[in-house]
């Protein structure tokens, strides 16, 4: 059976391959998981993916700027293995020569078969749009490649709703090869497990709604102090002091 691994978080306390024991599976890695969480000791890889803008855009700076460990590594790699990445041609015209300058320099550049995929799985003959974040996309990919086991491991480990908002499309593309008659295996934590109970039959979904409610007011509580942390701290610039307060960087998944 045709079997390829999506790995996404490191999950174990050990360091063993998720594709180890299983060799002929295909191993797919997603953006920085390399750097996070393995300190590029992740090595038996088949291809990697990074589906973001290569050039800066109006919520997104750029890979190299966004996650310049990950660049780094990107071109170190000696072009054996296929590095997916968005098509020069898919950024703004004003960004085409810039993204085509960057997209070269990474060693086994693939443009990503975003339009392909698109076609080949149309929603009511329409191309298809359902894509919020990038593992659907890789999970559409199998699909389209005519992969026959689909294997999830370390998706969805994050179990915030935020995420789980962020990562819907990871629902839509499961169900989705699924219908197509592939296997699609969940491994380790992950908020996309088959549910244990039946909604209304045997629990409802009241606990889960009041958790998202406290983790929304949560957020906002957090994102006010580090705001007013933040601006405190450019006060004290403007006057040539030092930051009055620590302000961490922004989570990201």
């Amino acid at each position: 059976m045709r079997t390829v691994i999506i790995h996404g978080k490191r999950w174990t306390d050990h360091y063993r391959s998720p594709r180890e024991g299983r060799e002929e599976c295909e191993l797919w890695g997603v953006t920085r998981a390399n750097c996070r969480f393995w300190q590029g000791r992740l090595l038996d890889w088949t291809r990697w993916c990074d589906i973001h803008p290569l050039t800066e855009t109006a919520r997104f700076p750029g890979i190299p700027q966004r996650r310049p460990d990950a660049w780094k590594w990107y071109l170190s790699q000696d072009g054996t293995r296929p590095i997916y990445l968005q098509a020069p041609e898919a950024h703004p015209p004003k960004d085409q020569e810039k993204a085509l300058r960057l997209f070269n320099m990474i060693p086994g550049a693939r443009r990503f078969p975003i339009r392909e995929i698109q076609q080949r799985f149309p929603i009511n003959l329409e191309p298809n749009r359902w894509f919020v974040e990038q593992t659907g996309m890789m999970m559409a990919q199998a699909g389209l490649e005519g992969f026959e086991h689909v294997i999830l491991n370390g998706i969805g480990v994050p179990t915030s709703a935020a995420f789980f908002v962020a990562h819907k499309s990871i629902l839509y593309w499961l169900g989705f090869l699924r219908g197509l008659g592939i296997q699609v295996t969940i491994e380790g934590p992950s908020a996309f497990h088959t549910p244990r109970e039946i909604y209304a039959y045997e629990r409802f979904n009241y606990d889960v709604v009041e958790l998202a409610r406290a983790e929304q007011h949560q957020s906002v509580t957090s994102r006010v102090d580090r705001l007013h942390k933040i601006e405190v701290n450019e006060h004290e610039a403007r006057r040539g002091r030092p930051p009055r307060f620590r302000v961490e960087a922004v989570e990201e998944w």
